[in-house]
């Protein structure tokens, strides 16, 4: 089985750029799991489907019919995916996936979660995502709920600006190590490559789509040795 991973391709969400879904469709892979921050941000609800959105969707569907898995782990920019009636074209969504392969158990997740001692972003995050918003987005009129969301975007990135830039490495390390069960944890978020080894847990963080347009092939993360 061939599993490709996605993070932090940060696609406009009113301009369509159908690259990221060209290089998907000339790749050749049984699964594909998108750890989230697809768009800058998606809500995920009927208004909002944009041109670059249908792309995204129809896609989806397609590769789906075709009998390919897709997953999606939601990130921080990413709203009532879930609970959307779009989550049923996907194999799953959620905010985590554990996966046991080539005799190894991976954990795979955004990212954000793992500073929770950020508390300014995870008031942004967990405010954004609220039942109240939820209404919002029900009764505002569509122009209206988009600049929420921009709103929401411009003050997660600006909270979360510290954690991005400077890796909080003592955090990384302990939330690991709330992680018994898992040789592989592999995350997105950080928009920067790292292979770390803690202790006999490996933790990898994706490289950004936005910047680096590379497609990780989950094998080959595998292959990589302790040195």
């Amino acid at each position: 089985m061939s599993i490709l991973l996605v993070a932090d391709s940060h696609l406009h969400p009113f301009k369509p750029e159908p690259t990221l879904w060209n290089n998907l469709k000339s790749e050749r892979w049984d699964m594909l799991i998108l750890l989230g921050d697809i768009f800058d941000f998606w809500v995920a609800h009927t208004k909002f489907v944009t041109d670059a959105v249908k792309i995204f969707l129809d896609f989806v569907v397609e590769q789906r019919t075709l009998g390919k898995e897709i997953y999606y782990l939601e990130g921080n920019r990413d709203f009532f995916v879930s609970s959307s009636p779009y989550a049923k074209i996907f194999s799953g969504v959620d905010k985590r996936l554990k996966l046991s392969y080539n005799g190894r158990n991976i954990l795979f997740l955004h990212g954000d979660e793992i500073d929770e001692k950020n508390f300014s972003y995870k008031f942004w995050k967990l405010f954004s995502k609220s039942v109240f918003v939820r209404i919002l987005v029900e009764i505002l009129p569509t122009d209206y709920a988009f600049y929420l969301f921009k709103w929401f975007e411009r003050n997660l990135n600006h909270k979360n600006f510290y954690s991005k830039k400077q890796l909080p490495f003592k955090r990384i390390a302990n939330f690991v190590s709330t992680l018994p069960n898992f040789d592989l944890i592999v995350v997105g978020h950080y928009h920067v490559e790292i292979n770390l080894w803690l202790g006999n847990k490996r933790l990898y963080i994706l490289p950004p789509w936005m910047e680096q347009k590379k497609l990780v092939i989950l094998d080959e993360i595998l292959e990589i040795s302790q040195s």
